[in-house]
């Protein structure tokens, strides 16, 4: 284990909690919320207490995720995981996956709130919500190493998120919120799929199976160009169907990266290259999201 230099006790869980990472759960938050207010219902308490125990959850998965690659043997000095916390010397694994079940029994707390105040209906987002990022690296079956790392995420950034969100301002559901989350439930994924792609040498050596492995290089790349490219094919079906606003189609000026991206994983194989991949889809995911996130709201306050 690697001794460094250590930082502040708020600097360590600041990294351990991968801060930068809650944009995730920021954007399909938002959008979530962008789609009660165009329905002229909104709450701002409710949609910062929906923000912040989307947040704790995203927190748990990623702690406990960090603890359980440590477990597996996933994340060591030499691995670019995500945070590092506990190869670093910073964080014991038992304080990282303690603070990984603090975070879900916080959300837990938060949502029995938003339960009584909404519906029952909320119980099973919730429940399902944790399950999927405990599950996704802990239990006897992590569904990471089972090639259904994006299929988690697709569901957890995308259509979970934004249907529970939407629901504690509405009370209710109707099939467009779910359909209205798949660009950025494909864009998030877009996020892990890049991961996947730079760490297939260091995961066929850990026995890892994501879904990059079993498909192999060539094929996994086309599955990348698919997430990026179905997001702006499937919001302009949406728009179609009038389940976003024209005004969404500003977040078309993001292309120009996208573009960048994907041709970035066209010509490169080795990690450094696809770990600038990884940073663009990161920056992609942000600008995106946002652009049709405020499109959303704009849209409803003009009309």
């Amino acid at each position: 284990m690697v001794q460094a230099h250590r930082p502040s006790l708020v600097r360590i869980w600041f990294e351990a909690v991968r801060f930068p990472s809650f944009t995730a759960t920021l954007i399909p938050v938002a959008m979530g919320g962008g789609f009660a207010v165009a329905d002229r219902a909104f709450d701002g308490i409710l949609f910062l207490l929906s923000l912040l125990a989307a947040i704790l959850i995203q927190a748990g998965a990623n702690l406990i995720n960090d603890y359980y690659d440590h477990i597996h043997g996933v994340d060591d000095e030499h691995s670019l995981s995500p945070s590092g916390v506990i190869q670093k010397g910073w964080l014991s694994p038992i304080q990282v996956r303690n603070g990984g079940l603090t975070c879900f029994l916080l959300a837990v707390f938060i949502g029995i709130y938003l339960v009584k105040s909404s519906g029952l209906f909320l119980v099973f987002i919730g429940i399902l919500g944790i399950l999927l990022g405990y599950f996704y690296t802990g239990g006897p079956y992590p569904l990471a190493y089972r090639a259904l790392g994006e299929a988690v995420v697709f569901l957890l950034m995308g259509p979970i998120t934004v249907m529970g969100t939407y629901y504690v301002q509405i009370h209710t559901l109707r099939p467009g919120i779910a359909l209205g989350a798949i660009p950025v439930g494909l864009m998030t994924t877009a996020i892990l799929h890049a991961n996947n792609l730079r760490d297939m040498e260091h995961d066929k050596k850990v026995n890892k199976k994501t879904l990059a492995i079993l498909s192999g290089k060539r094929l996994a790349k086309r599955e990348y160009y698919v997430l990026v490219g179905g997001a702006y094919l499937v919001q302009l079906l949406l728009i179609v169907v009038q389940i976003l606003p024209l005004l969404s189609l500003v977040s078309f000026f993001t292309i120009p990266l996208a573009w960048r991206a994907v041709h970035l994983v066209h010509v490169h194989d080795s990690p450094l290259q696809l770990n600038l991949v990884l940073g663009l889809t990161v920056l992609l995911h942000l600008l995106y999201g946002t652009f049709l996130v405020l499109t959303m709201y704009i849209a409803t306050l003009l009309w």
